[in-house]
């Protein structure tokens, strides 16, 4: 009996699979990438650099590259993001109660509320390191990063940005909160 060409789909080369949490690399206790059988013989979980050592390679009865589910991937990013809002937002609270004694950082007023009188720049400045009143439509990336308040029937903008060791650009190592006027944002 004559054996017909197969058609269709190729094989799948069973190089990846995807899993619902990367396990520890058996070697190193990095995040494993691999699963796959070693040089010596026994199966392991690896990480890169002890899969490109000890791993023979990709493919069926070798190994396979070991992949986060979609759903999985989307889910740890969104945790990730929250955990990143949640830390600035603590350190950003931790800061401002503080009035920049607690943290790195350095605090600034204006030109325009260094104007103001003394007794109502500390008001300001009390009101500022006290404040609470936050919500979606002024903290939508919850991270307590700015806010509005009147005193003495003057509206006061407070604001925290992140600033790298130097304060040249853009970072996380400085925070600055700045006391500003409307019109000075």
């Amino acid at each position: 009996m004559e054996k017909k060409p197969q058609t269709g789909k190729p094989a799948a080369t069973h190089t990846e699979v995807a899993v619902e949490v990367l396990p520890r690399c058996d070697f190193c206790d990095s995040q494993a990438a691999y699963d796959g059988k070693t040089q010596m013989g026994p199966w392991a979980n690896m990480c890169e650099a002890h899969f490109q050592a000890h791993g023979i390679g990709l493919g069926l009865g070798k190994g396979q590259k070991l992949v986060l589910n979609k759903k999985q991937m989307n889910e740890k990013a969104a945790t990730t993001r929250q955990t990143e809002h949640s830390q600035r937002r603590l350190l950003n609270d931790l800061f401002r109660s503080s009035l920049g004694l607690m943290g790195s950082g350095r605090v600034l007023i204006t030109n325009g509320v260094d104007s103001l009188p003394e007794d109502t720049k500390a008001k300001i400045l009390l009101a500022v390191r006290d404040f609470d009143d936050f919500n979606e439509d002024n903290d939508p990336h919850a991270e307590h990063d700015f806010g509005s308040i009147k005193i003495d029937g003057q509206a006061i903008f407070w604001k925290i940005d992140y600033y790298d060791a130097d304060y040249r650009y853009h970072g996380e190592v400085n925070r600055v909160l700045t006391i500003m006027l409307p019109h000075e944002y």
